[in-house]
């Protein structure tokens, strides 16, 4: 049912649960600037609540399309959380 499907990504989505996150916890956010799949405007959205919670957190922006970016990205990010 719609509802049941509503609710289903409700729980599984990460805004509407990302006061579960501890504060300390360090976030990377990869985000393609070209990205019709998962859109920039959402990965911003994340960032956005991450920092308003308190959250450290990078957004790596990458000059592509949705997929694997290169591995220096996830270094970056990497480097960065820990």
């Amino acid at each position: 049912s719609p509802e049941f499907a509503k609710a289903n990504y409700e729980e599984r989505s990460f805004l509407p649960n990302i006061s579960g996150l501890p504060k300390s916890v360090k976030v990377a956010v990869i985000s393609a600037k070209e990205d019709n799949i998962v859109p920039p405007s959402l990965q911003r959205d994340v960032v956005s609540s991450l920092e308003k919670q308190g959250n450290a957190v990078k957004l790596i922006e990458v000059d592509d399309s949705h997929g694997v970016p290169e591995s220096k990205f996830y270094q970056e990010g990497m480097q960065f959380v820990i």
